[in-house]
């Protein structure tokens, strides 16, 4: 989600569209600066670039993530930008965990940190799995979310400002659900199923919206989608 956290609690409720008979709320990009370089020094053997970023930045590795021991060389993978048919691709499910699994998400993470963003998915780079990868500040750690699905929302809902990796600059307000609960696998195959919420909870839904083909312009209004659609073409396509 593009940059900015202004974000406040509206009380009408957003329509959704069906999918597989349920309503799924759907949608982010908010922009982080560059990461600074990590010092580098003369003793001992060199470490692993993710092993020695979390030693001196103290950022904890969240489940699925990368490990020390994977490559280690960075992999910026370009996006697709609006208005690519790609991004209106529903994704497949993931069926093998591997290592080339691990290698994709870890050339998302790098990928997402050179746009710079917070939140990437596979088909954002053409790959039509599902995969997410998110990251909301340094101190909060790396998610990665295979497979994920949205099994429980709230009635309550917030607006807050999103974007997209794939249209850098373009940003708008958003109405979804402030909480939900929802289950994913990680890098392992392992399942889980957590609670989010607030800007957590807002990135995963802008991400399963892109997993669903479901760009976050269209949950705009014709007028303002329109209007911003425009205004990028002129400035920022």
């Amino acid at each position: 989600m593009e940059n900015g956290r202004g974000e406040r609690n509206v009380n009408n409720r957003i329509a959704r569209p069906e999918h597989g008979g349920s309503t799924l709320p759907k949608a982010c990009s908010r922009v982080f600066p560059a990461n600074r370089r990590v010092p580098r020094t003369n003793r001992g053997p060199k470490k692993d670039r993710y092993a020695q970023h979390h030693e001196n930045t103290g950022r904890r590795m969240l489940p699925g993530h990368r490990c020390k021991g994977v490559a280690a060389a960075v992999t910026v993978r370009p996006i697709l930008r609006f208005p690519h048919a790609g991004l209106k691709t529903p994704c497949e499910p993931v069926t093998v965990f591997d290592e080339e699994l691990r290698a994709l998400a870890g050339d998302l993470l790098d990928t997402m940190r050179a746009a710079p963003g917070v939140g990437i998915t596979a088909a954002h780079i053409g790959d039509f799995r599902r995969v997410v990868v998110i990251e909301l500040d340094r101190k909060d750690g790396v998610r990665t979310y295979i497979n994920p699905e949205i099994a429980l929302f709230s009635e309550e809902t917030m607006r807050h400002v999103e974007g997209s990796v794939s249209m850098p600059g373009a940003t708008e307000e958003v109405v979804r659900p402030r909480a939900i609960r929802f289950r994913y696998a990680d890098l392992d195959g392992i399942q889980h199923e957590e609670a989010a919420e607030g800007f957590l909870a807002i990135c995963i839904q802008h991400e399963i919206d892109q997993l669903d083909g479901v760009f976050w312009l269209q949950r705009l209004s014709r007028l303002k989608r329109d209007r911003l659609v425009k205004k990028w073409e002129r400035t920022g396509a």
